[in-house]
Parts: C-alpha cells; sequence; structure tokens
C-alpha cells in the first residue's frame, strides 16, 4: 500500500472515531464539525484520475465522509444542506467505482428522501441499493440488504407504501431472516 493511500485510510479512521466519539452520543455539531475537517484535508490531496488506485480510494473515502456529513445535518435539520451534501455523496461513491460505497450512497440517498415525501423517488433508489447489496457477500452487503428491508417496513408501517399488515410483519421478519446470522 502506498504512502498516500495509508493517509486516506488513516482518515477512514478518523470518520469512524468521530462517529463514534459525537455522532453516536447525538453531539451532532462537533460530529458536523469533525466530518467536514477531515473532508477538508482529504479534498487537500489534490489526486486525479491519473493515479488511479489512489484516485478510487480517496472518491471511497469522501463519499464516507460526505454519508457522515449528511447525516449530521439532517439531525440538526439543516435539510438543504444534506440535500447538496448528498448528491455530492453519490458522485464520489460512483466515482470510486466500490460497489459498497455506491450501495451504501443509494441507500443514504433513500433515507435522504424521507425528508421530502418523494416516495417515488425513494423506492427507486431503495431497489437500487438493495441490488447492488444483493450483489456481494460481505457483512457489509448482508447488513445493507436487511437495513434497506428496515425501511421498507417502515415506509409500509407509515403508510407510504401502500400494504397490508401481514405485508409489513413479512418485511420485518426478512430483515430479521437477514440480520440475525451476522449478529445486526
Amino acid at each position: 500500500m502506498g504512502e498516500l493511500i495509508g493517509r486516506i485510510k488513516s482518515l477512514e479512521n478518523a470518520i469512524e472515531d468521530a462517529l463514534h466519539k459525537y455522532e453516536l452520543v447525538e453531539s451532532y455539531a462537533d460530529a458536523l464539525a469533525e466530518y467536514r475537517r477531515i473532508k477538508e484535508e482529504l479534498l487537500a490531496f489534490s489526486i486525479s484520475e491519473s493515479d488511479p488506485d489512489s484516485y478510487k480510494e480517496q472518491q471511497r473515502v469522501l463519499a464516507y465522509v460526505l454519508m457522515r456529513e449528511g447525516n449530521a445535518l439532517r439531525d440538526l435539520n439543516e435539510v438543504e444542506e444534506a440535500n447538496a451534501v448528498q448528491e455530492l455523496e453519490l458522485v464520489a461513491a460512483k466515482n470510486s467505482g466500490d460497489d459498497i460505497a455506491i450501495a451504501r450512497s443509494l441507500f443514504s440517498s433513500a433515507v435522504q428522501e424521507l425528508t421530502t415525501r418523494n416516495v417515488e423517488n425513494r423506492l427507486k433508489l431503495l431497489e437500487e441499493a438493495l441490488e447492488a447489496f444483493n450483489k456481494g457477500d460481505s457483512v457489509d452487503h448482508i447488513m445493507g440488504a436487511g437495513w434497506v428491508y428496515i425501511i421498507y417496513s417502515d415506509l409500509m408501517n407509515l403508510d407510504l407504501i401502500p400494504s397490508e399488515y401481514e405485508e409489513i410483519v413479512e418485511s420485518c421478519n426478512h430483515a430479521i431472516k437477514i440480520l440475525k446470522p451476522i449478529e445486526n
């Protein structure tokens, strides 16, 4: 692993640290500040597509930090800014070519759509995310697929997707069936 990729991976670890130190304890403003600091440091590398390995790694981690930034913004009720960040996240994920980054970003986009009540677009994004998660068998792939079914269940329960009670239960049970083996 090259030195630059190692530095990028250390920023990914810093994102995880900020998630646990700030976001998971609902200190969203602190989380947002840290995610933005990490994003600026990541972008300061000025990597071009002429170094494809470093570029793809930078874009993968950029998609991740943008996802975390968008989550913090949503938690702070900064919906318009979260929408703008979401668009950048999806571009970075696609630029990375990483299937998990793309699937997570599609899922994150669908969650972002929850704030706009755009049911049709939300469902399309969830379907794309589920398809992307189903392409692999890693824990991240499995977890992502399970969480898509949790969101489907929530949408059905809120009557945003027309469904019968049995369909809601079936969707919940499917999520449990997917997630239980990985203890999630």
